[in-house]
């Protein structure tokens, strides 16, 4: 008797439905009913070749009377979701009824492309979103780094964290005397190379050159070498940011040109 079922469904076939319509059809204003009432006519057509059913034998189908049937079908129509259409047959030369589906997959087309549309909106909007957070933070980082770098080389040179006392100077210096990091730098490396670490000394640096107008790190550059070329039997400290050997090219590296 089940092989008997089974066969008998098999040999009926099956109707194609699009799934976007069964994932949206309440979202373009259908009824549970009127999505029925369609797939009834979708099987008419691609079962039976038979576009325009008479409506007894939809109505036995579906379980209800021939006016309900039409209720359903004025509805769709009113909805933008079904018409009547004539086409030619070429079996009977004649012009024949048919119910035309063009509408209801218009709207469907025209609501799954709003769908991609908002996604793709939303999609775009998150990048900005993520991007805009991305900049921001590098921004931020990029700020710290700025902040801390130059503490960061002076202790590793003092090789010890900074005191308070000790921090004061350095922010007196650029806060204050409106020195450039690049040339509080500048005076640390010179007093790294003359053997002399200690913030007074670094300060009684800036202060020469503040005497002399030198503000810039390569002025400072300049004025130290000239002042070098007469001490140059002096004992030198070895360095951890500005080793002897490489002086020049390390400090340009580290400083005058990623700073400025």
């Amino acid at each position: 008797m089940k092989e008997l079922v089974f066969n008998r469904v098999v040999r009926q076939g099956t109707t194609g439905i699009p799934n976007d319509l069964l994932w949206s059809y309440t979202h373009i204003g259908l009824t549970e009913e009127e999505l029925v009432v369609l797939m009834v006519l979708f099987a008419f057509g691609q079962k039976k070749n038979d576009f325009y059913p008479d409506l007894t034998e939809v109505a036995e189908v579906m379980d209800k009377e021939v006016p309900e049937v039409q209720g359903l079908l004025a509805s769709l129509m009113e909805k933008d979701c079904l018409a009547i259409e004539r086409e030619f047959s070429l079996e009977q030369q004649v012009s024949l009824p048919i119910f035309c589906f063009d509408p209801l997959f218009k709207r469907l087309g025209n609501h799954i492309a709003a769908i991609d549309s908002k996604k793709r909106e939303i999609h775009q909007e998150r990048l900005l979103k993520d991007l805009a957070e991305k900049e921001l933070d590098k921004e931020q980082k990029q700020g710290q780094a700025k902040d801390k770098d130059i503490f960061t080389v002076f202790e590793e040179e003092f090789g010890r964290l900074l005191s308070n006392t000790e921090r004061a100077y350095m922010i007196e210096w650029i806060e204050g005397d409106s020195y450039s990091e690049n040339l509080v730098l500048e005076a640390l490396r010179s007093s790294v190379s003359r053997d002399k670490l200690n913030f007074k000394y670094i300060d009684t640096i800036l202060r020469d050159w503040e005497r002399k107008g030198v503000r810039t790190a390569k002025q400072a550059r300049i004025e130290d070498q000239s002042s070098r070329n007469k001490n140059k039997a002096k004992k030198t400290r070895v360095s951890k940011n500005f080793p002897k050997k490489d002086t020049e090219t390390r400090y340009d590296d580290l400083v005058v040109n990623l700073m400025e």
